[in-house]
């Protein structure tokens, strides 16, 4: 099978998965976050590692783990995530922001462009 070399094959893999999940490209606006995108990612990995099905399950197991996580990671967030924080980092285009933006543009074609 001939090999096929593409943008993402290219770059260098990260040494550990902070690094991993700081390299993913945040779609978020900058208004109103308060969490950095990695750390969603992070807890939701660790989450669903940990059985959670749901941003609720998500809000419930940030909530728990809050203090350990802030001095795990060198951190300092006085609150936790809610799953509507999971929810809108999960999905930017139609979560984060969207009432700002008109309605035409939150249709992704088959290549994940937005339509106009």
């Amino acid at each position: 099978m001939p090999e096929t070399s593409s943008a993402a094959a290219d770059q260098p893999v990260p040494d550990d998965m902070i690094s991993f999940l700081k390299a993913v490209p945040d779609g978020r606006y900058r208004r109103g976050v308060r969490y950095p995108q990695w750390f969603l990612l992070l807890v939701a990995v660790l989450g669903i590692l940990s059985g959670c099905r749901s941003s609720r399950d998500l809000e419930a197991f940030a909530r728990r783990l809050r203090e350990q996580l802030n001095q795990a990671l060198g951190l300092n967030f006085k609150r936790w995530p809610s799953d509507a924080t999971f929810c809108q980092a999960q999905d930017p285009i139609r979560g984060n922001g969207s009432r700002d933006r008109p309605r035409a543009q939150h249709h992704l074609d088959a290549a994940g462009q937005t339509g106009a």
